[in-house]
């Protein structure tokens, strides 16, 4: 890393919710902490950082690009009745107007949600250094933000059997969409990171592949001094909650309705847990979302709205296992934040989950997923959709308070070493040097 100070430019979809969101958020912090110029820009701004701009109020475009604007505007709306997915909103192709220099690195985190117009990003990328993270895998498919067991952006889409997922469509043009994206990355110069090495080798099979100039893998990052052990017991106090429950906790924004969360299958496996120990409290804490509290014979629901970082930490702590049944997942946030404050995961392996987790072997486990003794790992893995194998879990360990407590020292210190914000922050910082200086050179060439 050099000491030459740098001009960051973060693009997201929101400013506070969501993982991407917590991510850049992160990020900002850390780039300002290092003396690094910081501004993100977003499609909806929900926070107060003077630093975070919402993008469509920020932007003055001249008359003459308000004319393009406004025929781009009228090829959108075409689009859209005919059933294509949004190419986003025309006015981001101003965005640097609001640069304050012009020598900005523009690092694009999740671009959908039709606030930034996806066609711009090739000549956006010819004018600055232009690194795409990627969060989920939207930008290689036809519109999915994740394709579940469907390998069909590999080869063009068209046909699709996710119509309702994230971005849905009124009808098939999944297939169009797909060309359309290949299209734009043909013209494009990009320098690409992803969180998960399960991602990266999505993006190596996909039409993203030719635009992509350099790119590496660097884990998500945790601020280990708002997410970091306490004590179990001041939190619990601290959150009204009884020192002789049992409690389990999965964080996430809408948590019943989400897709890709499966809340059915982690109820269900609250209620096995609850049903395989019938003399113990159980407490499910649903951090999220506001809802009256639900009973599963001996095991309490109990839904929490959602949590700035600091009050979400004591929830962790409060905790003696997280759990995250996803159906779909890249690199979860709340999985990294839970490990840092040294509460074991029971998780679905599926995306980036099993590089986050280190699963504990059990008997008679024949899935092939745990591979660590107790003295390493941090949690357990279990196949997606499978509440029997999640329960069974849960009950193991919430059974055997010395081996909790020894995932959770494992957990804090397994987090400590690969996901602080101060690892992840210096890789970006580093990446950026190398993908500056590579620009400069292209352009004294050219």
């Amino acid at each position: 890393m050099t000491d030459a100070k740098l001009q960051i430019v973060q693009l997201n979809t929101l400013d506070t919710v969501g993982g991407a969101a917590g991510v850049t958020g992160t990020l900002h912090e850390y780039f300002r902490s290092r003396g690094h110029f910081s501004l993100r820009v977003v499609g909806r701004k929900l926070g107060q950082d003077p630093d975070t701009v919402e993008l469509r109020s920020a932007v003055r475009p001249s008359l003459l690009g308000r004319v393009g604007q406004f025929g781009r505007t009228v090829r959108r709306r075409a689009g859209l009745f005919a059933g294509l997915e949004d190419p986003g909103d025309p006015a981001s192709r101003h965005l640097e107007s609001i640069l304050p220099t012009g020598n900005e690195i523009i690092v694009c985190h999740n671009l959908h949600g039709g606030y930034f117009d996806l066609a711009g990003l090739a000549d956006l990328s010819l004018r600055h250094p232009v690194v795409l993270v990627l969060h989920d895998a939207w930008l290689l498919a036809g519109h999915c933000a994740h394709s579940f067991d469907c390998d069909k952006w590999r080869s063009g889409c068209g046909g699709c059997p996710y119509l309702e997922v994230q971005y849905s469509l009124t009808r098939d043009t999944s297939h169009e969409n797909w060309e359309r994206k290949r299209d734009i990355y043909r013209r494009c110069r990009l320098h690409v990171i992803t969180p998960s090495q399960w991602l990266m080798d999505k993006v190596e099979d996909s039409i993203l592949k030719p635009a992509v100039i350099q790119s590496r893998v660097i884990n998500n990052g945790v601020d280990s001094s708002i997410f970091c052990p306490g004590a179990r017991g001041g939190a619990r106090q601290q959150l009204g909650i009884s020192g002789d429950e049992h409690v389990v906790m999965f964080a996430a924004h809408g948590i019943r309705e989400s897709i890709w969360k499966d809340y059915a299958t982690m109820r269900s496996a609250v209620a096995k847990a609850a049903q395989a120990l019938p003399y113990q409290r159980l407490r499910f804490l649903a951090v999220g979302e506001s809802a009256p509290d639900e009973h599963l014979g001996a095991a309490t629901v109990t839904f929490v709205p959602h949590q700035a970082p600091s009050e979400l930490a004591a929830f962790y702590r409060a905790a003696d296992l997280y759990i995250h049944a996803a159906r779909a997942e890249n690199f979860p946030n709340t999985v990294l934040e839970a490990l840092s404050c040294g509460t074991p995961v029971v998780a679905t392996a599926v995306g980036g989950i099993p590089e986050q987790v280190k699963g504990l072997r059990l008997d008679g486990d024949a899935s092939g997923l745990n591979l660590y003794g107790p003295g390493e790992a941090t949690g357990v893995l279990t196949p997606a959709g499978d509440a029997e194998g999640l329960g069974f879990a849960l009950c193991h360990l919430l059974g055997n308070k010395s081996l909790l407590e020894q995932l959770s020292v494992s957990a804090a210190k397994d987090a400590k070493e690969r996901f602080s914000i101060n690892r992840t922050g210096a890789q970006y910082l580093d990446f950026f040097d190398e993908v500056a200086a590579g620009f400069g050179r292209k352009r004294r060439d050219d």
